[in-house]
């Protein structure tokens, strides 16, 4: 929820920014649709008091085969704090991806807020990749969840 002005907010209602990398080659990426990879990059945080993160992520991604294929990295967001499980409040989209098409390779990085959280809940997200067709690869995934106040 938004915060009415003159609001005190604790430090115990602003958890500290999170992250996780994962520098593990995730080649011969060949799924069309969001799937985790092996090697997952994903952290669990708390929810701060005005319920808003913003989520962080970046890695470098190449096409291995054919250009104008494309790689996408999204995230996916659950509840709990066990990566990977929980009931699902933010599914992986291309909407909020980011994408690479060619065979040539690039560093991107992308951010998303996510609102409506509970404060004091804890939640866990990490990177889903897919290839619109052939195969990718992606390297040096890391992903940072920072609360919003």
């Amino acid at each position: 929820p938004d915060l009415q002005s003159g609001s005190v907010i604790t430090g115990t209602g602003v958890p500290a920014t999170v992250r996780a990398a994962e520098n593990t080659s995730q080649g011969s990426i060949t799924s069309t649709t969001y799937v985790a990879p092996t090697n997952a990059c994903g952290i669990a945080f708390i929810a701060p008091t005005t319920g808003r993160v913003l989520v962080m992520w970046r890695a470098r991604t190449l096409d291995n085969n054919t250009a104008g294929q494309i790689t996408y990295l999204s995230i996916e967001a659950r509840e709990g704090t066990s990566v990977g499980s929980g009931t699902v409040i933010l599914d992986p989209s291309d909407e909020y991806a980011f994408f690479h098409m060619g065979v040539n390779e690039c560093g991107f990085g992308m951010f998303y807020p996510i609102d409506g959280l509970t404060p004091g809940e804890d939640y866990n997200v990490r990177l889903m990749q897919r290839v619109s067709g052939g195969s990718g690869t992606l390297d040096d995934r890391e992903i940072i969840v920072m609360p919003l106040t």
